[in-house]
């Protein structure tokens, strides 16, 4: 690839280089004669959310490797990486399960046998051939601040009513939540009814955001009232300050929506033990719980120990995801995003 598409397509490049302590070269790189090392891509969040420094660390004294870690800024960026990957690539992480279907990116990465992660937690694995792997998953939900609203709606009917006005933080479409939020809207009302709800709702947007963390953020400080989050939102933001007593999250009646992290090992990896050592590490229990707490994701394997105040969340939740066939959302998610940017637009 011509060194002026790389400077377009990966704008953060951070190299690792570990120390040969585990094993032997022969031993560790085995797939791959040049030794070049792993090589991964994902997103930028995995830096700020501070899994980067918890995992990478980590994994290097336990395999001895080296590591690649390419990030992008954007879903966009990350999902015309995969695609022009070729041998530049061994294992992709952070990929949202609505951008995996929206491009069409499962297919770019090897399948697995069922059998090998009967681990993960069924509700959360929406591949059956496991080509992209969920480490960590949950559910949306609407976060709101007790401080403003004591009784929040518990419907997108009463969602829309005026008394609150500019209260709803909502984030960009092609975020990874807002992603799930728009699938959700389809799937709860379909192509034509999404819009409505949109119209209805557009009074009572006080912003779109870019990030989950600026939404919650905004709710936090009580610039608004309420957000789009997951169901364990406010006890991830209470087990990070415990003095925080405001957050309460709401789960809507109607249903909810499966949010999940995946990762997967490129069909044309050259490092493919090395990769399935990667998957592995992150699905051992350490890693998990940095998951957790870093993410505010739940664990996507089974067993995996939670903080007594995770009891309080439902054993279960009735998403909708099945209502919106894969084809349909490749097809017809880029004609979604036109229409929420028309009614709702960024600020």
């Amino acid at each position: 690839m011509k060194l002026w598409r790389w400077l377009l397509l990966f704008p953060l490049l951070f190299t690792l280089s570990c120390r040969k302590e585990a094993a032997a070269p022969a031993e560790r790189n085995s797939s791959n004669p040049a030794n070049t090392g792993l090589i991964i891509f994902a997103p930028a969040s995995f830096r700020s959310s501070g899994l980067e420094g918890v995992l990478i660390p980590e994994f290097e004294k336990e395999s001895g490797c080296k590591l690649k870690l390419y990030l992008f800024e954007d879903s966009a960026s990350l999902a015309e990486a995969i695609r022009a990957g070729g041998d530049s690539l061994d294992l992709a992480l952070g990929i949202d399960n609505g951008l995996a279907l929206a491009e069409d990116l499962a297919g770019y990465f090897r399948a697995n046998e069922r059998e090998d992660f009967s681990f993960v937690s069924r509700e959360a694995v929406q591949d059956n051939s496991f080509r992209l792997i969920p480490y960590a998953y949950s559910y949306l939900a609407l976060l709101y601040n007790t401080r403003i609203f004591e009784s929040p709606p518990k419907t997108f009917g009463e969602l829309q009513d005026a008394k609150y006005l500019r209260q709803i933080a909502l984030q960009n479409p092609e975020s990874p939540w807002g992603r799930s939020f728009l699938h959700f809207s389809v799937a709860l009302f379909g192509e034509e009814g999404y819009r409505y709800l949109l119209s209805a709702l557009k009074k009572n947007s006080y912003k779109s955001f870019e990030s989950s963390g600026e939404s919650i953020a905004a709710v936090k400080k009580g610039e608004c009232g309420l957000a789009i989050a997951m169901f364990n939102t406010a006890i991830w933001q209470k087990e990070l300050d415990p003095l925080e007593q405001n957050l309460k999250t709401q789960n809507f009646r109607e249903a909810s929506f499966l949010y999940s992290e995946n990762i997967g090992i490129y069909r044309g990896s050259r490092n493919i033990k090395e990769a399935e050592a990667f998957i592995g590490f992150i699905f051992e229990d350490y890693a998990q719980n940095m998951l957790l707490y870093k993410s505010g994701l739940l664990p996507a394997k089974i067993g995996v120990a939670l903080p007594q105040t995770y009891s309080m969340l439902p054993l279960s939740m009735y998403a909708v995801n099945d209502r919106l066939a894969a084809l349909q959302i490749r097809e017809h998610h880029p004609e979604w995003l036109t229409g929420f940017r028309a009614i709702i637009p960024q600020y």
